[in-house]
């Protein structure tokens, strides 16, 4: 749990500014509140979870003299499940997000749902094949949107420990790749669907 508040102001110096009406105040208050629970359910037989819930609210409000110029408040609540099997080397994470944003001065609403779906397989402790799916969706001023990703990967460590010399000795080579597929769209225009393919390649070496 945790709280955080910040408040900011200024104040006419008479030394500078002889002209008090030339001087324009300033305030600005930002505070936020977190909180998180999490527990471990060793009750399921072959797939224990760890279970994280957490919940954050916020505002930010923001004046000059007496003109609000920011009124925002926040708020958000996540809940994760990550599970490691016990029988095979496997383990799975989902995780749900619901935001919401609330702007008073221009009375406009924001909110935001996201999930996420992954899986790793440790195989002979050399490979770790995974895969992992991400959703988003949008709504309120900025319109009904959404996101989605989709990728497959793997993470290979051909080199454990190996030596070309005494003075340069080789050790955990880590090879990782991946490819992935993004749509993104806008519910009110179907014409505004795109796609997109990613593919990366990365080389780690420790020496």
């Amino acid at each position: 749990m945790a709280y955080y508040n910040n408040i900011g102001k200024n104040k006419n110096n008479p030394d500078i500014n002889v002209n008090p009406s030339d001087f324009e105040s300033y305030t600005r208050n930002f505070n936020s509140f977190n909180i998180g629970m999490g527990y471990n359910v060793k009750q399921l037989p072959y797939a224990p979870t760890q279970v994280d819930i957490s919940y954050r609210s916020g505002a930010d409000k923001m004046k000059t003299s007496s003109v609000i110029q920011t009124d925002n408040e926040n708020s958000g609540l996540t809940v994760s499940l990550f599970s490691k099997f016990i029988d095979i080397p496997l383990s799975t994470q989902l995780s749900l997000a619901f935001n919401g944003q609330k702007q008073q001065v221009i009375d406009a609403k924001n909110r935001n749902q996201s999930m996420l779906l992954g899986a790793n397989y440790f195989w002979d402790k050399l490979i770790k094949p995974y895969a992992n799916y991400r959703w988003l969706n949008l709504s309120g001023y900025q319109g009904k949107q959404y996101y989605g990703y989709l990728t497959f990967g793997a993470e290979a460590y051909p080199i454990k420990n190996m030596t070309v010399s005494e003075a340069y000795p080789i050790k955990n080579m880590t090879v990782s790749t991946d490819f992935g597929f993004q749509i993104h769209g806008v519910k009110s225009d179907s014409h505004s669907e795109y796609g997109a393919f990613t593919w990366r390649l990365l080389l780690s070496q420790a020496f």
